[in-house]
């Protein structure tokens, strides 16, 4: 896989990864994806599509969200997956025209729903990225991941760095 928007299309296993603004160009993407397998146009070799936002504004939040209601109707790829994670925030502190939030008082856990449907899991505060692609590449034995992202230089360098030691190849978009 190279590095262009056509070449995504050309990786099996692709894992998007935004931060803030990076979502746009990567919505692109899930959307190209959405329509060549609706219209059977061109072909995707895309097998799992895993999208993960590090977003610390709302800036594309709303255009995000109503992308996915849109997808989420007739969207055949099986296995897409997507993760926010609303940096440097708590849950209880996102602004409630954003998502539901419901909190287990027993737990001290908060559960997010922006959208039913997806598989797709919301969370609050910075991840380990190499925990994240450890588990994301888990879940398929021996299959080879593609990782393409769109973000600033400092969390570049850690998703580079997660890459190599998971054998996932990197690809600054």
């Amino acid at each position: 896989c190279g590095s262009s928007r056509d070449n995504t299309l050309k990786c099996d296993n692709l894992i998007n990864t935004a931060e803030d603004k990076g979502v746009a160009k990567f919505g692109y993407v899930i959307q190209e994806i959405y329509h060549r397998t609706k219209t059977n146009q061109i072909h995707s070799k895309v097998k799992t599509l895993n999208f993960i936002w590090l977003c610390s504004e709302g800036n594309y939040f709303e255009w995000f969200k109503k992308m996915l209601q849109e997808l989420d109707k007739n969207f055949d790829l099986d296995n897409f997956e997507y993760n926010i994670y609303f940096l440097d925030r708590n849950a209880s502190d996102l602004p409630k025209d954003m998502l539901y939030v419901s909190k287990d008082v027993f737990k001290k856990e908060f559960k997010i729903n922006l959208l039913p449907g997806f598989k797709s899991r919301y969370h609050a505060g910075t991840p380990s990225l190499h925990n994240k692609l450890s588990e994301i590449i888990s879940e398929l034995d021996n299959g080879k991941f593609d990782l393409f992202f769109a973000g600033s230089r400092k969390i570049k360098s850690k998703i580079k760095s997660a890459c190599k030691e998971l054998n996932i190849k990197f690809n600054n978009s």
